[in-house]
C-alpha cells in the first residue's frame, strides 16, 4: 500500500469484521539509505579513476588486465548498491500490511443440538481409537527387530543342542 494511503487502508480493512488487535511499527531506513548513497558515490569515483588508468595505457598488459578485473568488480558493487537503493526507496514509498483473518466459530450452533453430546463422544472415541492404533503400530515396529534377533538366537541354541545330542549318541 502506498505509504500515504496506509491509514485509509487500515480503516477500510477494519470494517471487514471484528478487529481483535492491531500492531503497527516503523523502521527508520534513513541512515541505511544515506550510507548506500555514499557507497555508490565512492564506487563511482573509483570507477572513474580505474577508467582513466585504462585510457592512459601506460601500463603493461598484466597491469591493464588487473585494472579491468577491478573495474568489473567495482561495477558489480555499484549495481548491487543501486539495487539496494531501489529496495530501500520502495520501502519508503510503500507500507506493508499483514492481516490474519479467522472464520467465526460455529460451536454455539453445534451445542444447541440434542445430538451434540453423542456426536462429541463419538468424535472423542474415534480420536482415542486411532491414537491407540498408532501406538500399537509403533510398538510393533519397535519390537520387530528384537523379535527377529530373539528368533535367530533360539534357532542357534536349538541347532547347537541338536548337534550336541547327535554327537553324544
Amino acid at each position: 500500500v502506498l505509504s500515504k494511503n496506509f491509514r485509509e487502508a487500515i480503516t477500510k480493512l477494519s470494517t471487514l469484521g471484528e478487529v481483535k488487535s492491531i500492531r503497527e511499527w516503523t523502521e527508520d531506513v534513513t541512515e541505511e539509505y544515506i550510507d548506500v548513497n555514499t557507497r555508490i558515490e565512492n564506487a563511482e569515483k573509483l570507477e572513474k579513476r580505474l577508467l582513466s588508468l585504462i585510457e592512459n595505457k601506460d601500463g603493461k598488459l598484466p597491469d591493464i588486465v588487473s585494472v579491468e578485473t577491478k573495474l568489473a568488480d567495482v561495477r558489480t558493487q555499484i549495481e548491487q548498491y543501486k539495487g539496494k537503493l531501489r529496495y530501500l526507496k520502495n520501502r519508503l514509498d510503500f507500507s506493508t500490511i499483514t492481516i490474519s483473518i479467522y472464520e467465526p466459530s460455529s460451536s454455539l450452533a453445534k451445542q444447541e443440538s440434542i445430538f451434540y453430546p453423542f456426536a462429541w463422544a463419538m468424535k472423542q472415541l474415534g480420536t482415542i481409537f486411532f491414537g491407540s492404533l498408532g501406538v500399537f503400530v509403533m510398538i510393533i515396529a519397535g519390537l520387530t527387530p528384537w523379535v527377529v534377533v530373539v528368533f535367530i538366537i533360539i534357532k542357534i541354541v536349538r541347532y547347537r543342542r541338536k548337534k550336541k545330542s547327535t554327537n553324544a549318541d
